[in-house]
């Protein structure tokens, strides 16, 4: 894919930058099984995902589609392979508690050979060839980014504000759990937000908008806690799915309870991370949100000079100049 450098737009640069990386990754991932090229060709999906969603507004949905919908396909493709590997290394990490040594070994057993079958699938599914053939299609989209340079910073500042609310909206019920009559947190939603937030905060820096190092690092670490809490989460799903799919209780029950008793060690490490998150949201929380909103302004509270048709003392504030196709969608 060839592509023109564009110094006056580095948002168009960066991804273009993205897409160059996907296709090297894609061969790596899908041929060779390669943790670290499947682990940045998820990630590399996500951030192209979310500068599409960033510049929705501007690119029709004939150019945006076919796109959109190779980025999700690679990304489910490659879901199972990166979470048998971080569940894989997870288990390196829990072998440091013997008692736990029969339980980690049957997963490790069981998570290899789903690893396998799961490689087969993507590279069946999802052919190298067939899928950098479709990434092709990525000329058209970047030639319309192209055509956006004057409204990224408002399309920036539109994403950043209803991003936070949405995050701070997911994450503030954590900091009530004692309160029974507060909203059910939902630490899933919270991650979402985060990432979504993350990457847009990514594309403002690269757009010259950059937040306070300590600020960002703090961010990271929320992001990180989360992360490993969501890791545990799905080690505990999958022992139980295996326990299952292997008929265990009725098998082998001695080692069902062994299963379960790592998968008790699993969920206190997953609550261990969630409360990491929340002590950094109460102490860090405020001061990011600040940082973030004194970046840009918050395009939804300019109002604009009254006309004669205005009523008289009316407060109304205007429409959004982004629609509500602007708002990125969860994924």
């Amino acid at each position: 894919m060839s592509k023109t450098k564009n110094n006056d737009f580095p948002l168009a640069n960066y991804t273009d930058e993205l897409a160059e990386r996907l296709r090297t990754l894609v061969s790596a991932a899908l041929h060779e099984g390669d943790v670290n090229a499947i682990h940045q060709a998820r990630v590399t999906t996500r951030r192209l995902r979310a500068a599409m969603d960033l510049l929705r507004p501007v690119i029709p949905p004939k150019a945006r589609k076919p796109v959109t919908k190779t980025l999700k396909r690679l990304r489910k493709q490659l879901g199972p392979l990166r979470d048998a590997d971080v569940m894989l290394s997870h288990l390196d990490d829990l072998k440091r508690y013997p008692k736990h040594a029969a339980a980690i070994n049957w997963m490790e057993k069981h998570l290899q050979i789903h690893r396998e079958e799961a490689l087969k699938k993507a590279l069946s599914d999802t052919p190298p060839a067939k899928t950098l053939a479709k990434l092709g299609s990525w000329w058209g989209v970047r030639e319309q980014i192209a055509s956006a340079r004057e409204q990224v910073d408002l399309l920036l500042a539109h994403s950043l504000h209803r991003q936070l609310d949405d995050f701070t909206a997911a994450a503030d019920p954590l900091l009530n759990q004692s309160d029974k009559t507060a909203p059910a947190a939902n630490p899933h939603a919270i991650r979402i937000a985060g990432k979504l937030l993350r990457y847009t905060v990514e594309m403002a820096e690269v757009e010259g908008h950059e937040l306070p190092k300590n600020v960002l690092r703090s961010f990271k670490k929320m992001q990180e806690a989360l992360g490993t809490w969501h890791d545990f989460v799905v080690f505990t799903e999958t022992a139980m799915e295996l326990s299952v799919e292997q008929i265990l209780p009725a098998t082998d029950a001695a080692m069902q309870q062994r299963v379960l008793d790592l998968c008790a060690l699993a969920i206190r490490r997953a609550q261990s991370y969630l409360a990491k998150f929340v002590d950094l949201w109460k102490s860090r929380g405020e001061e990011i949100s600040d940082a973030i909103r004194a970046a840009f302004p918050d395009p939804r509270e300019i109002i604009e000079p009254k006309t004669d048709r205005d009523l008289p003392g009316s407060t109304e504030l205007p429409a959004p100049a982004i629609s509500d196709a602007a708002r990125p969608a969860a994924f």
